[in-house]
């Protein structure tokens, strides 16, 4: 064999090495390896009588027995499990076929009592701290779905309603249906939060609580926890599991124009269902994932945001340093910060509200009981004025004889 030939085929197994090397070195090294291509994961298995997490975006801790462990979807939640969902993260669950719950950011949840019969339920929930949405649909006579906070107890037979445990006391915000509540065992007068109504039992004055109308405050956080839907838990039908993850991280994840998570998301969905995620990160391009989600295709979507060409990025450089995007960006860190007052502050004014109605109630009371004492005063004199004339007519009596 000529040597030049030798010399090629020697090149050529060389080249094939390093490229084997190089293919191996990136596949165990390289995190977003076969970028683009959505990668297969193991389906999730779930039972129709379990509570269990059907969303996580961040950072999600159960802790079991002194253990904290990571979260993932599909996982059950057992009787004394408390729920951790850290800074920056979010995670919703599911009550068997009888609703959903989300936990914002910085919540801890308690799993009180979770009692599954063939037919009926009994959940009992505590919101430790944070904010849960809570959307429970019309239960038989025999269940019982009851959410605790701080010593308040709601009572809920299918509706929509917030329960934000703040540093002051306890919010309830009802969105839909209705809501009865007890404080430190004791009923209240008006038991009965309803449709478009809210209630805040402060920690210094729990006797006080009245119901008003939904302020806006809560009104916005029930919109911006409310995304997913649940997932059928008919014997069979396995939800689908389709997570989303950015490169570079860090990048903002929207389902149908819900900002859901930064970086990655997983949840579990029906099939059939049709998902719209956009994933958008300062610096470089929007990139739009529609996603028809088929029974049995669990799948991980990596999505590798472009850079933003020159023009984009003076564009946005305008949108945003120019004194209108300054203003703009000052208007929302002031909102965010007013949002974040919001709820103490409504406490706070609902405290002095309340103080105000007893003092007009006290003013009544004290109008009321002027108003007998005139009555008897009116009683008194018509009493003297009769006694007076009784006097008289024994005088004249007296006179005669």
């Amino acid at each position: 064999m000529p040597g030049f030939v030798k010399y090629g085929l020697f090149v050529l197994a060389g080249a094939a090495v390093a490229l084997i090397l190089l293919g191996l070195y990136s596949w165990l090294i390289d995190p977003y390896k076969g970028y683009g291509e959505p990668e297969e994961l193991p389906p999730v298995k779930i039972s129709g009588k379990d509570v269990f997490i059907t969303g996580i975006s961040g950072e999600v801790y159960i802790i079991r027995n002194d253990r904290m462990i990571s979260a993932d979807i599909g996982d059950a939640l057992r009787e004394g499990d408390v729920l951790k969902v850290v800074d920056q993260s979010y995670c919703q669950i599911q009550f068997s076929d009888r609703g959903t719950a989300g936990l914002d950011s910085n919540t801890v949840m308690l799993m009180k009592k979770l009692v599954n019969a063939q037919k009926d339920m009994q959940i009992r929930t505590e919101v430790l701290m944070g904010s849960m949405l809570y959307r429970v649909k019309k239960l038989s006579e025999n269940d019982q779905f009851q959410v605790e906070s701080d010593g308040v107890v709601y009572d809920v037979r299918g509706t929509e309603f917030i329960v934000v445990r703040a540093a002051d006391g306890v919010l309830l915000a009802v969105e839909e249906g209705t809501v009865h509540y007890t404080v430190d065992g004791q009923e209240r007068e008006v038991p009965l939060v309803r449709t478009g109504e809210q209630v805040f039992i402060a920690n210094e004055d729990r006797e006080k609580g009245s119901v008003y109308p939904l302020g806006e405050s809560a009104s916005l956080r029930i919109e911006n926890m409310r995304f997913m839907g649940p997932v059928s838990v008919e014997p069979g039908s396995w939800p689908v599991t389709v997570m989303i993850e950015s490169s570079p991280p860090g990048a903002d994840i929207y389902l149908d124009g819900r900002k859901i998570a930064s970086h990655i998301f997983s949840g579990l969905f029906d099939g059939g269902s049709k998902l719209d995620f956009l994933v958008r990160k300062r610096g470089y391009l929007d990139q739009a994932l529609h996603i028809e989600v088929k029974a049995g295709e669990d799948r991980i979507y990596l999505v590798k945001l472009e850079p933003a060409g020159l023009d984009d990025t003076i564009g946005e450089r305008e949108e945003t340093q120019s004194f209108e995007g300054i203003l703009n960006r000052m208007q929302s860190d002031h909102d965010k910060e007013m949002e974040s007052q919001q709820t103490r502050f409504n406490g706070e004014i609902r405290i002095r509200d309340q103080q105000l109605q007893n003092l007009s109630d006290q003013n009544s009371q004290l109008n009321r009981e002027k108003e007998d004492l005139s009555d008897e005063l009116v009683k008194k004199q018509e009493e003297v004025k009769e006694l007076r004339k009784l006097m008289t007519q024994i005088q004249e009596l007296s006179n005669q004889q």
